[in-house]
C-alpha cells in the first residue's frame, strides 16, 4: 500500500475503534450506575480497557498514520480490547463487537491479518462459551453457539473478499 492508502485505511480503522470502544465505555459506565456494586471490578476493567484502546489508537495514528506499523498497532489494540471486553462482559450480545473488528481489518486487504482477527474473535467466543458453560441454561448455551456460528459465517465471507 502507498502512504496515502495507509493514511486513509488507518483513519477508517481509527474511526471504527473510537465509535465501538467509545460506545463500550459509555455503556459500561451506565452499567456501573445501575449495578449497585455487583461486578463493579469487571465493569471498571472494561471501562479502563476501552479508554486505553482509544488513547493508544489515537497515539499510533498521530505518530505513524502513513505506515504499516499503524495498521499493526491499531489491529493489536482492537484485538486486546475485544478479548478483554468479551471475556469480562456479562451481556449476551457482546460478541457483536467482533464484527466491526473483522470489517475494519478488511480495509487493509491483508489476508494474514484477516486470519488473525477472525481466529481471535472465534477463539475468544469459544473461551467465553466454555467459561460460562451451564448445561442447565439451554438458552444461554444456544445464544453462545449461535454467536460462534454467525462469526464463522462472517469469517468465511471476509476471507473470501480479499
Amino acid at each position: 500500500m502507498t502512504e496515502n492508502q495507509y493514511r486513509r485505511a488507518n483513519r477508517m480503522v481509527l474511526i471504527t475503534i473510537l465509535i465501538v470502544f467509545g460506545f463500550i465505555a459509555v455503556t459500561v459506565l451506565a452499567a456501573l450506575g445501575v449495578s449497585k456494586g455487583e461486578q463493579a471490578g469487571r465493569i471498571i476493567i472494561q471501562f479502563i480497557t476501552a479508554l486505553v484502546v482509544m488513547t493508544a489508537s489515537i497515539a499510533a495514528y498521530i505518530m505513524k498514520k502513513k505506515t504499516h506499523i499503524c495498521e499493526v498497532l491499531l489491529s493489536v489494540n482492537i484485538a486486546i480490547g475485544y478479548v478483554v471486553v468479551v471475556l469480562l462482559n456479562s451481556t449476551d450480545i457482546v460478541w457483536t463487537y467482533g464484527i466491526p473488528m473483522i470489517i475494519s481489518v478488511m480495509v487493509y486487504l491483508n489476508k494474514r491479518l484477516m486470519y488473525c482477527a477472525n481466529g481471535l474473535v472465534i477463539l475468544a467466543n469459544i473461551v467465553r462459551l466454555i467459561k460460562d458453560f451451564d448445561s442447565s441454561d439451554s438458552e444461554l448455551l444456544t445464544s453462545r453457539i449461535l454467536a460462534i456460528l454467525v462469526i464463522i459465517l462472517v469469517t468465511i465471507i471476509s476471507i473470501n473478499i480479499a
